[in-house]
């Protein structure tokens, strides 16, 4: 090593000292930025190949209240089986973007030094997501979809998509209209999200175990590991979401006096089967959308490292310079730098992870090379 040092600009914020070498390597984070268009991306494209089962899944609940007489027809498969989906194709990709970036910050929150999360973490991390996503996204273009799909059983519906629909329920309802049922709505992504994220990080971490390291499972594999965890949240979560759909009609005012009213009088009235009324159209659409979702996200993270190897969009850069000269370095201009020593490189220098809430500051010296990355320490 050369015994010219560069000389490291002394701007305020203690660096906490090392005396061994740490081989610890942080598991990298990905950023806010990724994961919301990532995931936004994969809700966008699930929605829209898996409507017409949210469609049956909807029409089957809401019949389920109503004599035969009443009950609304099915028509015949076609444009009128994606009655509403501009409402979720808008919202599910929205709440896609916000569920995973919310979990994957939850996650950074709640993990060990080591970068670590322990799987009841995992669990508590998906929930505080499925109700973040819930209260951003999920509530208020759910009902306006759910009070579109009910609208039909009228003689001459009234609502004439997302757009009329939006004016018409603010107009009629004010800010009420687009929270109905917004307790076992957050019941229910909350529960969710807890399930699906906590089963396909168990799935995924077993299935990593019989591939050689460092190598990613396929896109079959993702696919299927999704699959099994919407089937598993399916049948755990399906009460909550009958119980929020007869919520979000248009009669749930007079007919419930609340959540827990409208599930007691579905278990003493129709029987607590009823409670997973709607779960085979539900089935069959989480299936293909926890495959499409997870598989779609992970080739969104894989496409923008492609198209951006180096990572400029991200919040973190990674310094090098020699031991011996590291001593303060943080301030400049509003931000601070927080530092973490990482690990020495091969010539003695040691690699530095400078993270900020904001675009860090480039810190220029001489001999001081940087650069952006997102591999951030969690």
């Amino acid at each position: 090593m050369s015994s010219s040092r560069p000389t490291v600009p002394n701007i305020g914020i203690s660096v906490p000292s090392t005396s061994s070498t740490s081989t610890q390597t942080k598991k990298d984070k990905p950023s806010p930025l990724r994961s919301i268009l990532a995931g936004s991306t994969a809700g966008a494209v699930e929605i829209a190949i898996t409507y017409p089962a949210e469609f049956a899944k909807t029409r089957t609940q809401l019949n389920q209240r109503l004599p035969t007489a009443q009950k609304l027809p099915w028509p015949p498969f076609g444009a009128q089986w994606y009655a509403g989906c501009t409402t979720l194709i808008i919202g599910n990709s929205l709440k896609a973007g916000v569920r995973f970036v919310a979990f994957d910050q939850y996650k950074s929150m709640l993990s060990d030094a080591e970068g670590t999360i322990s799987g009841p973490m995992t669990v508590v991390s998906g929930f505080l997501a499925g109700a973040t996503e819930s209260l951003v996204a999920v509530t208020p273009f759910e009902s306006v979809k759910t009070q579109i799909i009910d609208d039909r059983k009228r003689a001459q519906p009234r609502m004439k998509g997302f757009l009329h629909a939006t004016g018409l329920i603010a107009r009629e309802q004010g800010i009420r209209g687009f929270f109905k049922g917004f307790l076992p709505t957050t019941a229910r992504q909350a529960a969710n999200s807890a399930v699906r994220f906590s089963s396909y990080t168990s799935l995924k971490q077993a299935a990593q175990s019989y591939v050689t390291p460092g190598e990613k499972l396929s896109t079959a594999a993702t696919f299927a590991i999704g699959g099994v965890a919407g089937i598993i949240t399916v049948y755990a979560t399906q009460p909550i979401d009958t119980v929020k759909t007869r919520m979000q009609s248009i009669d749930a005012k007079r007919l419930y006096k609340n959540s827990f009213d409208c599930f007691m009088q579905i278990w003493r009235q129709e029987g607590v089967l009823k409670l997973w009324s709607g779960a085979v159209p539900r089935l069959g659409r989480l299936v293909f959308s926890g495959g499409i979702v997870f598989a779609m996200y992970e080739k969104s993270m894989e496409l923008f490292d492609q198209v951006d190897p180096e990572k400029k969009y991200l919040c973190t850069c990674i310094l090098r310079m020699p031991t011996e000269r590291v001593s303060k370095i943080g301030r400049r201009g509003s931000g601070e730098v927080v530092l973490v020593i990482d690990q020495r490189d091969t010539n003695g220098f040691m690699i530095i992870h400078a993270t900020a809430s904001h675009r860090p500051p480039r810190l220029r010296a001489p001999g001081l090379a940087y650069i952006y990355t997102s591999q951030a320490p969690v």
